[in-house]
Formats: C-alpha cells, sequence, structure tokens
C-alpha cells in the first residue's frame, strides 16, 4: 500500500510544481524595464525640435556673432626666424585667418632681409571682428624698438582681410573726407604739427579696431614730424554712424555701445530729476 501511494505523490508534486512556474492567464511576466524606448524619446523630440530648435538655433547664432573666436599663442618659423602670433583655433575660417597673418609677416620679412620674430597685441576680438597688431623686431639687432607694425583686421565669418572701404559705405564717399577732419581736429587739441592740409586716406589706409572705435595709423613723417612718431588716432564709431552700413560687422558694435549706454544714460537722468 505505501509503495503504491508513494508514486502517485511524486506525480503529484510534480504536477503542482509544474502549476507554479507557469504564469497565471493575464499576468506579465516580470522584466527589467527597458533602459529607453528609442521610438518614444524620437517620436517626442520631433514633436518639440520645430518650436524650441529654431529659438535655440537663433540664440546660438546670436552667441556665435558677439562671442570671441577663441586664440592661443603661436610660433611658426620664418626663414632664419619665427612669428609669435595669435593663432585662431576656432570657427571654419580658423585656417584661413592663420594664413594670412603668417603672410602678412613673411612677405615683411623677405623685403627687410633680416631675421625677424614678432610680437602680438589682439586689439580687438568680438563681434565677428579679430584686429590685431603685430610688432616686427630684428632678431639680432636692437629689439628696444619694432623695425615695423602690421594691423591686420579679419572677419571673423568670411576669414577675409579688411581694408577700411570694406567696412564703410562703398556707396557713400563722403567718409574719405569726414575722417581727415576729424584727425585734423584731434591733432590740433594734441598740439600735433600736421604736415599737409589735405590728410591721406588711402584704401590701404593702416587702422585696428578697439572698443567703441576704429583707431587709425600713419607712418612716421607721413603726416607730421619726427617727434610725432607714428601717431594714432581714435575715431568714435558714433561719428561714423551715417557711413556703417547695415551688414557691416561694425554695427554690431555700435548696437553693443548703444545698449550699454542705456543704463548710464537713465541713471543721469534720474540723477538730473
Amino acid at each position: 500500500m505505501q509503495r503504491t501511494l508513494l508514486p502517485l505523490m511524486l506525480i503529484l508534486l510534480a504536477m503542482l510544481a509544474c502549476a507554479c512556474a507557469l504564469p497565471a492567464q493575464g499576468i506579465a511576466l516580470a522584466t527589467p524595464p527597458p533602459a529607453k524606448d528609442e521610438g518614444i524619446v524620437y517620436s517626442y523630440a520631433r514633436d518639440i525640435v520645430p518650436a524650441s530648435g529654431q529659438a535655440e538655433l537663433q540664440a546660438a547664432s546670436q552667441a556665435e556673432d558677439t562671442s570671441a573666436l577663441n586664440i592661443v599663442r603661436g610660433v611658426e618659423n620664418c626663414g632664419e626666424g619665427y612669428v609669435v602670433y595669435p593663432r585662431v583655433t576656432s570657427g571654419k575660417t580658423a585656417q584661413a585667418i592663420n594664413d594670412s597673418i603668417y603672410n602678412a609677416v613673411a612677405q615683411y620679412a623677405e623685403s627687410v632681409q633680416v631675421p625677424i620674430f614678432t610680437e602680438y597685441r589682439v586689439e580687438y576680438n568680438h563681434n565677428c571682428l579679430l584686429s590685431i597688431r603685430m610688432d616686427i623686431l630684428d632678431l639680432y639687432g636692437d629689439n628696444s624698438a619694432p623695425l615695423d607694425s602690421i594691423y591686420l583686421t579679419f572677419d571673423a565669418h568670411s576669414g577675409a582681410l579688411c581694408k577700411l572701404p570694406d567696412l564703410l559705405d562703398a556707396q557713400d564717399a563722403r567718409w574719405r573726407g569726414v575722417l581727415p577732419d576729424i584727425v585734423t581736429e584731434q591733432a590740433e587739441n594734441r598740439d600735433i604739427t600736421l604736415l599737409c592740409d589735405v590728410l591721406p586716406i588711402a584704401d590701404d589706409q593702416q587702422f585696428y579696431i578697439a572698443d567703441g572705435c576704429m583707431v587709425l595709423v600713419y607712418e612716421q613723417y607721413e603726416i607730421t614730424t619726427y617727434l610725432a612718431g607714428r601717431p594714432e588716432f581714435k575715431i568714435p564709431l558714433a561719428q561714423l554712424s551715417a557711413f556703417i552700413p547695415e551688414d557691416s560687422s561694425l554695427q554690431k558694435m555700435i548696437q553693443v555701445t548703444d545698449v550699454l549706454a542705456q543704463p548710464a544714460d537713465a541713471a543721469a537722468q534720474e540723477s538730473m530729476q
């Protein structure tokens, strides 16, 4: 009797174990949740990008327009000398700008036929404009004063080297008469003796950009006496606003200057009241 019941009990236990192993009808098996439902995520992204993406792209574009280029100290061989320059490391036009800087110095080095080295100063790096000064010195000579200085201004968007007419109105040449008048007035205020009544403003006029102004640079003896050295004249952009086209990078500088001036103007008006 006991021998008969034992196999039956074993069979019943096995059937019970199988029943427990099967899931109850309508209850899902417990599985780890997916890390990311790619279909839902991409569908959601497609829904929101057209609305918020435009604003983000516009903000990024504005940030790119007003932000400074990334610059590191670069060094390149130049004949027996070397060129130390502000090497641009950001933006699609970085290589074009770097090549232009090097080529300008190398061209000068060939003309003087002496080993040279350079020092530089970044005068302006904002609002899609990079303006630099490159001082060229004799590698083995007297380094107390540079042999010459080169002023270079670049459009960060195109990588192009800018001349004075590139930034001012090509259709209205009156600025060629306004600039000499401003320089003459400043020279009189600074007791600088001018050697000519009509100052030259050529297409290749040396200049650089600084905060809120354009600085004209003349060679020694070009317009004045030896004592004046290489005179520089700061021309406020506000005095040239009528000759700055809407698509000129200088317009961004004027807009920024106006915005910065508003709080000060408001504060002055309040104090007067």
